[in-house]
């Protein structure tokens, strides 16, 4: 029982890490991508 609640423990904690790495390089992706997009409309201006 104490073998099985720490690996159901361990798949849930390593789930959890790989969603939130994923959201994060989801995240850094767009946000490099804005910053493309805002430098390639601010380099006309300047």
């Amino acid at each position: 029982m104490v073998t099985k609640f720490s690996s159901f423990d361990k798949e849930r904690i390593r789930s959890s890490t790989i969603s939130c790495t994923r959201q994060y390089a989801i995240m850094s992706s767009i946000l490099s991508y804005t910053g493309s997009i805002i430098l390639l409309f601010m380099s006309p201006l300047k």
